[in-house]
């Protein structure tokens, strides 16, 4: 990738998964899965932000994400996040592509994950084909869901009213 971030977690390369762990008061990225077929599932991140609207908060939070996916440049894609908790991060999920060539993060799938107090975004699509979330609740983010991308969509989730907008773009 052209960008590099510090991760508790780089995994490069293809059928990576990640099940069952527990990262608590991540400092910038907890998890960089990079390549096609990638699976990060039942696991908690805990980015240790103050909540929303405390003056403490840097005034720059970018890339301070529980999970990150990144699919290799033409490769197929292909990434499920299934049934996490992720609190207090400036953004839970983050698929996109970093890489130059294909513009899109294809395949990715957010199903049954909860994001608690996620100071920007629960999720937070740069630029996906074919994203899903299915089923994921939001609770006190200031954004649920931002999308970019064609073929996205948004059903069944559950938004606490202390969120500030829950939509996806197209």
């Amino acid at each position: 990738s052209a960008l590099v971030w510090p991760a508790f977690i780089t995994l490069n390369g293809d059928n990576i998964e990640i099940d069952s762990i527990r990262m608590l008061g991540i400092k910038r990225l907890g998890v960089h899965m990079k390549g096609a077929n990638a699976r990060f599932t039942n696991s908690e991140v805990d980015g240790n932000l103050p909540p929303l609207g405390m003056p403490t908060m840097s005034p720059s939070l970018t890339f301070h994400v529980g999970v990150m996916y990144d699919n290799e440049v033409g490769a197929s894609g292909g990434c499920l996040v299934q049934g996490n908790l992720f609190r207090r991060c400036n953004s839970g999920f983050n698929p996109a592509n970093y890489s130059a060539g294909d513009l899109e993060a294809k395949n990715v799938r957010s199903i049954g994950n909860r994001y608690e107090e996620c100071v920007d975004h629960g999720i937070y699509s740069n630029y996906a084909k074919d994203f899903v979330s299915d089923g994921d609740a939001f609770w006190r983010c200031r954004l649920g869901v931002v999308m970019t991308g064609p073929r996205n969509t948004v059903t069944n989730f559950t938004v606490d009213t202390d969120c500030a907008n829950l939509g996806a773009a197209n």
